[in-house]
């Protein structure tokens, strides 16, 4: 019996999971498919991040967090995909889905990260900021992340307060707004950033004009000659 901890590294486990008796799961035959439903269960247990030039930023919240309170004691490999069949019904037909969407995102998706100040972030708010600012890395092409900061009402017009920065090879965009409504403050965030982009990628499409070198004047031409006599 081995015991695995998910607070591990992910090679420390899998070098465990791979050393276990095969037992009778077809599947358990297939080095590589140990591998994905370990790393599954990693993804379960710890959620979901993106590395970005802004560090890492979070994607997809951890499913089942208890996972990690104690070691995982297991007589064989079929008894990790055991496991993981119980946890969300990961079948085998389920595996070729779940490990393309592990390696890429897609591509109407950009990360966002989110600090908030005096106010509380449910999910339908998260799903309304994704949305938006998914136009925003559809318009950039080549964004990264997103960080944006949501500041509750303050001041004497009790105004919403939200900033963004969208982090992009080179010059990040960055933009901010307010408004007593808070999602129409958002939309005007998101408005201004989706400007920038437009502008951002116009400009990198156009040609860098190359200097002509000016034509000396006819006037200078003779004037120089005066002063050559």
């Amino acid at each position: 019996m081995k015991h695995i901890d998910l607070n591990m590294p992910f090679g420390h486990s899998l070098r465990l999971a791979l050393s276990l008796p095969k037992g009778g799961d077809a599947r358990a035959n297939q080095d590589e498919a140990v591998a994905d439903v370990l790393r599954h269960l990693y993804t379960i247990a710890d959620g979901r991040s993106v590395q970005t030039t802004v560090g890492t930023i979070p994607i997809a919240p951890a499913i089942d967090p208890s996972l990690k309170d104690a070691p995982i004691q297991l007589e064989s490999r079929s008894d990790l995909f055991a496991l993981a069949e119980r946890q969300t019904n990961f079948t085998s037909a389920d595996k070729e889905v779940l490990t393309r969407s592990q390696d890429r995102q897609r591509a109407d998706e950009l990360p966002v990260h989110i600090t908030r100040h005096n106010m509380r972030v449910g999910r339908t708010l998260r799903e309304f900021i994704g949305r938006k600012l998914s136009v925003v890395g559809r318009v950039a092409g080549d964004a990264l992340a997103a960080e944006l900061v949501l500041r509750g009402r303050s001041g004497a017009d009790a105004r919403f307060s939200v900033c963004a920065r969208v982090a992009l090879p080179g010059r990040d965009l960055q933009s901010k707004a307010s408004d007593a409504n808070l999602y129409r403050a958002i939309n005007r965030l998101v408005a201004r950033l989706t400007r920038m982009a437009r502008k951002r990628k116009t400009r990198l499409r156009k040609p860098r004009r190359m200097l002509r070198q000016q034509p000396v004047m006819p006037w200078l031409a003779a004037g120089a000659s005066v002063f050559a006599l």
